[in-house]
């Protein structure tokens, strides 16, 4: 009877969609880092490649 009171289901409803937030947050922190690293790696190889070239 206190779970399915009008004032308790907002506050499910607004935990879901924060967590919800956090976790795609969080997945879009791990994509952008994993990003940047693989543009680092690239980077790196053109650059040893190029000074490979000029030697």
């Amino acid at each position: 009877m206190i779970l399915t009171t009008p004032l308790t289901t907002p506050l499910h409803e607004q935990y879901r969609t924060t967590a919800n937030k956090d976790q795609h947050a969080l997945i879009i922190i791990i994509f952008r880092l994993s990003v940047m690293k693989l543009v680092d790696d690239l980077r790196g190889d053109f650059h040893h490649s190029e000074q490979g070239r000029s030697s």
